[in-house]
């Protein structure tokens, strides 16, 4: 299963934008850098204030990116317990 993160970075690379991406994505979204730089790295989830700015900015829309969330982390609680 793809990370939020990933699937940001895959939406990102077929883009047209600059390889400046996080900072058009922080710009389009609304979004504080730090935000941006933190939702790429994986370290701060995907809420719904931000699935919201997300679906403004490259579709998909609000509930996809929670659902992406909440699948990510159901998925990395049931490797943590298989461990």
């Amino acid at each position: 299963m793809k990370s939020p993160s990933e699937v940001i970075q895959i939406i990102l690379n077929h883009t047209k934008w600059s390889p400046h991406t996080a900072l058009e994505l922080s710009i389009l979204s609304g979004l504080a850098m730090q935000d941006v730089t933190k939702i790429m790295s994986g370290t701060l989830a995907i809420d719904e204030a931000i699935a919201e700015k997300l679906d403004n900015a490259l579709g998909w829309g609000k509930n996809y990116w929670l659902n992406l969330e909440k699948n990510y982390q159901i998925e990395g609680l049931k490797n943590e317990e298989a461990n």
